[in-house]
């Protein structure tokens, strides 16, 4: 259906081509000479904050407006600078990012953009040393871990993140986790943890998340 509305250009992101049934393969737009853009921050690579710059003064670029796209830059860096200064760094949580899954979790993993932001927000990512952006694991690593805080990502089906916090709490097997204890949840949208304009959203909603 893409390829017969012939459009002129692309921007996309590198997740849609694990599902080569529905998107097809890089090389179908290519040959079919469409343009096309795979947005870095979408990479399979450990996550920088500069993907999402690199992203936008590509953007720029093709569409003729280098200046509005540098002034977007600055302006989520400023962004950023003011969420820094709210980091507290006398105490170092211990968090897990929970995105989905009953039998087994999946996590953000040490290569995501939302390790990185744990980092910066003064906590660190249980599942750092996990060389992936997402991975399954067991509930009995979240036990043997024991999370201060859980990240629990909204989805549009999911509002308020209420299945992950059902999941979490009807589990009496990690009841005696300190976050599920303490009910120590941060809600993020999922779109926020993925690099984009609203990725400083999702770090000053963690580190608001930190300080409470």
């Amino acid at each position: 259906v893409t390829l017969s509305l012939k459009p002129d250009f692309i921007l996309m992101d590198s997740f849609y081509f694990n599902v080569p049934d529905i998107f097809g393969e890089y090389k179908d737009y290519k040959d079919n000479g469409i343009n096309i853009l795979v947005t870095a921050g979408s990479l399979d690579k450990k996550a920088e904050l500069d993907d999402m710059y690199i992203d936008i003064r590509q953007l720029g670029k093709i569409f003729d407006v280098e200046d509005k796209a540098e002034n977007l830059c600055k302006e989520l860096e400023s962004k950023f600078e003011v969420v820094k200064a709210k980091v507290k760094t006398d105490k170092k949580y211990k968090v897990m990012s929970f995105d989905s899954g009953d039998d087994k979790p999946i996590v953000s993993a040490g290569n995501s953009l939302e390790n990185l932001l744990i980092e910066l927000s003064g906590a660190e990512n249980i599942f750092k040393d996990v060389d992936k952006q997402f991975a399954t694991v067991g509930w009995e690593d979240v036990i043997a871990k024991n999370p201060d805080f859980i990240i629990l990502h909204e989805t549009p089906d999911d509002k308020g993140a209420k299945n992950l916090l059902n999941i979490l709490k009807n589990n009496k097997e990690i009841s005696g986790v300190t976050a599920i204890k303490e009910e120590n949840f941060i809600i993020v949208p999922l779109r926020h943890t993925f690099s984009g304009i609203y990725t400083v959203n999702a770090f000053n909603t963690i580190v608001e998340g930190l300080n409470k």
